[in-house]
Order: C-alpha cells, then sequence, then structure tokens
C-alpha cells in the first residue's frame, strides 16, 4: 500500500495530476479494505489527493479531502500522529487559501499545542505556525 501511495506522489510531483488521482484514489480504495479506513497509509492518501486539487486549483475540493483525512486521523490515530499533523496543516492552508480566517484562527487555536508536542518546538512548521499565532495576538484589540 506505501508503495501505491509513493508511486501516486511521484506521478502528482511530475505534474501527472490526472494519473496520480486515479492512483491515490486506488491506494485509497485498496488500503480502506485492507489495512481500515483510519491507516496511516491511506489517511495519508487522502492528504495527498487533496494536494492534487490544490495543484488543479480546486481549493475547495481539496479542503474537503484534507478534512476527511483529519477527521479520519482524529477517530483512528490520535491528534498528535505525524498523519494527523500533516492533514491539519493541510486544512490550515486550505482555510486560509479560501479567505476562511476566522475558521483558520479558531482551528489554529485547537490544534497548536497537538502540532507543539506532536513535531517538537524545534520543527520548521511549529515555529512558522507559532510566530503566525502571535502576529494574531498582537493584532487583537486589547481587552477583549
Amino acid at each position: 500500500m506505501a508503495a501505491l501511495v509513493e508511486r501516486a506522489t511521484l506521478l502528482r510531483d511530475q505534474g501527472r495530476l490526472e494519473e496520480a488521482e486515479a492512483a491515490f484514489l486506488e491506494a485509497i480504495e485498496k488500503g480502506r479494505r485492507t489495512l481500515g479506513s483510519g491507516h496511516p497509509v491511506v489517511v495519508s492518501a487522502q492528504y495527498r489527493i487533496a494536494l492534487v486539487h490544490k495543484a488543479r486549483d480546486h481549493i475547495s475540493l481539496a479542503l474537503a479531502a484534507a478534512e476527511a483525512a483529519l477527521a479520519e486521523a482524529d477517530r483512528s490515530l490520535g491528534p498528535t500522529h505525524r498523519e494527523t499533523l500533516m492533514a491539519a496543516a493541510c486544512v490550515l492552508v486550505f482555510l486560509l487559501r479560501l479567505d476562511r480566517l476566522e475558521d483558520h484562527r479558531t482551528m489554529l487555536e485547537a490544534r497548536l499545542a497537538d502540532v507543539i508536542v506532536g513535531l517538537g518546538f524545534s520543527h520548521p512548521l511549529v515555529r512558522a505556525l507559532a510566530a503566525y499565532r502571535a502576529t494574531l495576538a498582537l493584532r487583537q484589540p486589547h481587552g477583549g
């Protein structure tokens, strides 16, 4: 299953998006049958197909795929598993791309501690999210 996901990722990276989408869908289907919906390889395929949608500039579809991956990851893997964190990062990026700033801010507040625990404060993603969170705090009016 991991090889199927890696093959699909390679196709995506080569810009062969139709083939990549078909390969990810195959990996997701086979993975669910053989490993279960919440298996890390299946979750990985789900958020990676979201990146195919992003490459096609179908951000709403990408967000839906990333949110589905995140829901399965939360249920099966827990909030600090690497695949959960990757799915969450995708959701955060797509919320920003769609200018859903309040949803982004709410999710960032809910997930930042998990990202820090899961990846460690020295990880570049953690530092970027913490810096972004700090800029949001600085923009808030005092007293409320």
